[in-house]
């Protein structure tokens, strides 16, 4: 279906080229032997009536639109292929949410946070990844309900947080 479609496209092309060209031709030469036309009694429309070229032009016009409405009638829809359309929805009756929050010294808000991503209706766990805080705030998200990650390294790189949630996330998925 690409491939057709490709072929259209080009012959498209093809077919707009030549048809602006055989109009221009005309004109330049009604414009460049007009007085002679109107002296022997040929006219503009008998020249474009018996041209051989029209005919052949116009074939493959309508064999053009002939083939473009067979594709687009052999389409089952006209924007996507719902054979090949990757958003699917398969509904989940029950979905499971497992948060994992990063955290460095959020004392001042850690508790509110924890407190409403746990009270979302899917949420099942929130987990806090603590950075080595100075302050409470693993005591604070633990008593808000989450199950803290504490990391005792001194400002432990954010490729350590980020692989220990991917880890969990995967975790989470089985």
């Amino acid at each position: 279906m690409k491939k057709f479609f490709f072929v259209l496209a080009i012959t498209f092309g093809i077919l707009l080229i030549v048809n602006i060209a055989w109009i221009a031709i005309n004109i330049y030469m009604f414009l460049v032997h007009g007085i002679e036309s109107v002296v022997t009694g040929e006219t503009l429309i008998e020249n474009i009536y018996f041209s051989l070229y029209l005919r052949w032009i116009l074939l493959f016009d309508v064999i053009w639109i002939v083939a473009c409405l067979c594709f687009g009638f052999g389409r089952k829809s006209y924007k996507t292929d719902s054979k090949l359309h990757y958003l699917q929805y398969s509904h989940m009756p029950d979905p499971k949410i497992c948060l994992i929050i990063p955290t460095f010294n959020e004392e001042s808000s850690i508790g509110q946070v924890v407190r409403n991503f746990a009270s979302q209706k899917f949420v099942n766990n929130v987990i806090v990844i603590d950075n080595n805080s100075n302050d409470k705030t693993v005591e604070i998200a633990e008593k808000a309900g989450a199950k803290i990650i504490a990391k005792k390294e001194k400002n432990a790189h954010k490729k350590v947080t980020i692989t220990i949630i991917f880890l969990l996330s995967n975790l989470s998925e089985k």
